[in-house]
């Protein structure tokens, strides 16, 4: 494939400011994902391939099935929202967002287990519900193995059926937000 510079090789997204800290597994199948090339043909002309059939040859490739599933996942104030919000704007799709936060807000009290068991509970319907659409990408701000570490960090137990939804969530890409950012404090 070219770029329009002539030589092999991939032009850079407009939106890559977006992309730094993110390893760079996914930064170079982003720019995969929105590359329109050319590549020319045995009988000398040009084809124009646009982002839908490049992406679906690095699935293919990669032998990954649709949708892909990006689960965020780190400690808090690491940017994971904000990273969620970029991919779905990206991809121009939704994402799942954090039930915890919308669940604290509301509680005058400091939480409990039984809280965080309700809030995994909430968290994976939601999970399950994005499931449904026909999103090419869905994307989790939280999913359940921020749940699980949490209740583990907390609690030193966690329900068996959280240790379940885990595995059953079929993440097909983790991105593991790092504390490299400048901390903000969350009364959360």
């Amino acid at each position: 494939f070219w770029g329009s510079t002539g030589k092999v090789g991939m032009e850079k997204p407009e939106t890559s400011d977006t992309l730094i800290g993110i390893q760079p597994v996914l930064s170079d199948f982003l720019k995969l994902s929105s590359l329109t090339c050319t590549q020319e043909n045995p009988e000398g002309k040009l084809l124009i391939l646009d982002k839908s059939y490049i992406f679906a040859k690095i699935l293919k490739k990669l032998d990954i099935k649709l949708p892909i599933k990006i689960g965020i996942t780190g400690p808090e104030s690491t940017g994971k929202t904000w990273l969620a919000e970029q991919l779905a704007t990206y991809f121009k799709t939704d994402y799942t967002p954090e039930y915890a936060r919308e669940y604290l807000l509301k509680l005058n009290r400091p939480y409990s287990y039984d809280d965080v068991i309700e809030i995994a509970k909430n968290q994976w319907e939601m999970i399950n519900k994005q499931q449904t659409n026909n999103s090419k990408v869905l994307i989790y701000d939280t999913e359940m193995l921020v749940i699980y570490v949490w209740l583990i960090y907390k609690y030193k137990k966690c329900p068996q059926w959280i240790i379940d939804a885990f595995h059953n969530q079929s993440i097909d890409l983790y991105l593991l937000c790092y504390p490299d950012i400048e901390w903000n404090y969350d009364p959360l």
